[in-house]
């Protein structure tokens, strides 16, 4: 025999494996040794490559002969051999109109959401459930321009349109109006 059918086509051994079978051995095997060489000697003797014949195999139908055997009567919640047809068709130039690219790749900007942001809760709930893109996507908050340019002097500017609106309104004293500073509310 050669190396392949030897106990090397088997795999390495690890446990222990008796070396020969007793005498009386009546095809019970009495320890773990003398099942392993047991189920060793079988395996030796198997085929290595089996092929088992399909149960689920079909035998060749001949073809029919005539066309009255060739067709089977329709059932009526069958569709026509025309709508199938024109189904396919149909399906045939879908698929051509998915694969061609659109004539018009930029995405129409509108400035509404698609889904609401993540942290309302609320809108998340009146999107899930349908609600109309009013009630999960409510409209922004303008943000009002500031007069100058830094952040630090926005509070400034209120406070100096407010002095002036009071100023513009106080009752005057003869001919100069009462002038209110806008840093007198100020500690520092």
């Amino acid at each position: 025999m050669s190396a392949f059918f030897g106990d090397e086509a088997f795999g390495k051994q690890i446990l222990p494996v008796a070396d020969s079978l007793p005498d009386d051995f009546d095809g019970v095997p009495r320890s773990g040794e003398e099942y392993l060489l047991t189920v060793r000697r079988d395996a030796r003797n198997l085929p290595h490559i089996t092929r088992v014949p399909n149960p689920y195999e079909l035998p060749e139908r001949p073809q029919p002969t005539s066309d009255r055997d060739r067709l089977p009567a329709a059932h009526a919640a069958l569709p026509t051999q025309e709508w199938c047809a024109l189904y396919e068709t149909r399906f045939r130039n879908f698929r051509k109109n998915l694969s061609q690219l659109t004539t018009r790749l930029q995405t129409q900007n509108t400035g509404r959401r698609v889904m609401p942001e993540l942290t309302l809760r609320e809108c998340w709930w009146a999107f899930l459930t349908g609600k109309p893109t009013e009630e999960w996507d409510p409209p922004r908050k303008r943000k009002a321009k500031l007069q100058r340019g830094m952040r630090g002097f926005a509070e400034d500017d209120k406070d100096e349109q407010a002095a002036a609106t009071d100023a513009a309104t106080a009752p005057t004293h003869g001919s100069l109006p009462i002038y209110k500073s806008p840093n007198q509310h100020r500690l520092c």
